[in-house]
């Protein structure tokens, strides 16, 4: 997550208004729902990639590295698509297994399977663009504008905040643990690690507890009060987007069953 922040503070197109990143990401992710195409997927897939490594200068290795994170999901949920059990349906039947519970696949169980696989990662490709290159404070912003409930905006800052302090709490005591050679060895690792889980929630919430009352003291009353950055729509940008979606439904459109 630190890493993810990091990429998008860093990004040039942290410039661009943060609606337009979220209008590309929500109406391609659209399109890939509604039509259902392994061919509009794996061209939102492309799109996407080249968005993120090109003009957002999003490190390849970074990139691949969240890319994996929900990779193994994604191909167990392909898997129980591809293999199938019961009487053989479809062309090109072939046999994993006979007997009472037979296991067999079929060219459009597989296609399938290729389908769902491409179709989640060009959704979560879409999802990335717009998480690599938005600062978590254009995100908030943009949440305002959009009239949500500033109760939900508030749980989002202090839940994001909250995250961090976790994660800083971990960290201080893995190095205190590290330092007195809490690891060395499967056994002593095994009980550094159970000393760690079963006090960092205690630690985190007293931590978390002197945060917001740190909050209460500054006048905190519910609502957060942050400067906005002065940013305008680019034409040029949301006739692109509208392009982009526009070549996706003829593509669609000439060829329906991809």
């Amino acid at each position: 997550m630190i890493l993810i922040d990091q990429a998008a503070y860093c990004s040039p197109l942290q410039e661009v208004h943060a609606g337009e990143k979220l209008l590309l990401a929500l109406s391609t992710m659209i399109m890939i729902i509604a039509m259902n195409s392994l061919l509009i997927s794996s061209l939102v897939l492309t799109v996407m990639t080249i968005l993120i490594l090109g003009p957002a200068r999003t490190a390849p290795s970074l990139y691949i590295k969240i890319l994996l994170i929900p990779l193994g999901f994604i191909l167990l949920g392909s898997l129980t698509v591809a293999v199938n059990t019961g009487p053989a349906w479809g062309e090109g039947v072939s046999y994993l297994s006979r007997g009472r519970f037979p296991l067999w696949v079929s060219q459009d169980s597989l296609f399938q399977a290729l389908k769902l696989l491409v179709k989640c990662l060009a959704a979560i490709s879409c999802m990335y663009f717009f998480s690599l290159t938005t600062p978590m404070v254009q995100l908030i912003q943009l949440l305002y504008r959009l009239r949500l409930p500033d109760v939900l905006v508030e749980l989002t800052v202090l839940i994001y905040y909250y995250i961090f302090v976790f994660l800083t709490i971990a960290e201080q005591m893995y190095q205190a643990q590290n330092a007195r050679c809490g690891y060395q060895g499967w056994k002593q690792s095994l009980y550094s690690l159970s000393q760690l889980s079963a006090n960092l929630l205690i630690k985190s919430l007293k931590a978390c507890d002197d945060a917001y009352n740190g909050l209460v003291s500054r006048g905190y009353c519910g609502s957060f009060y942050m400067l906005e950055e002065e940013q305008s729509w680019n034409t040029r940008h949301v006739l692109g987007i509208i392009g982009l979606n526009l070549v996706l439904l003829l593509v669609y459109v000439n060829n329906p069953l991809s």
